[in-house]
């Protein structure tokens, strides 16, 4: 494998719910505490926390704790409502989610991450994020399209404030 393309990954996934749907799932602290983490919080420029349900704004930090007792830490970069969310992650790496609705109804998500390092420990970062992002991702469409969340049920993380 290039060295090149370990900086950067790509997975979509077609998910048959309304676009509003998948964009707030994305775009608000109670959203992603629907799919994929267990505690989120969005916090303003002005260092208040924001309403689980408000829409993510360039400039908001986050930070978000998993089922799994990870933990991270992130800024908002870009918000274009219903279209797409980019974010920055700890590890220095930069995730992008765009939403593109289909002709059949379905909106098909693709999650693009980039990382800057190109050695072998970013390798296995990458691989990390690779096999995270196909279990998160899958998730995502179980929950929005009515089904089971896999991660409800486990106990919650902790973690520090940004």
């Amino acid at each position: 494998m290039d060295p090149e393309e370990w900086k950067r990954l790509v997975q979509r996934i077609d998910v048959n719910a309304p676009k509003e749907a998948v964009f707030a799932a994305w775009a608000t602290a109670k959203g992603l505490m629907g799919w994929m983490v267990f505690e989120s919080v969005l916090i303003g420029p002005d260092g208040n926390e924001r309403e689980p349900g408000a829409v993510a704004r360039a400039g908001d930090r986050f930070r978000m704790g998993w089922h799994t007792g990870l933990s991270g830490e992130g800024e908002v970069l870009e918000v274009r409502p219903e279209e797409m969310v980019r974010f920055t992650m700890d590890q220095g790496a930069e995730v992008e989610a765009t939403m593109e609705p289909l002709e059949d109804g379905s909106v098909m998500v693709t999650l693009t991450q980039t990382h800057g390092g190109s050695d072998e420990e970013n390798l296995a970062l990458m691989l990390g994020f690779k096999e995270g992002w196909a279990f998160y991702l899958a998730n995502l469409k179980s929950v929005l399209e009515g089904g089971h969340d896999p991660t409800s049920g486990t106990s919650p993380t902790t973690w520090s404030t940004v």
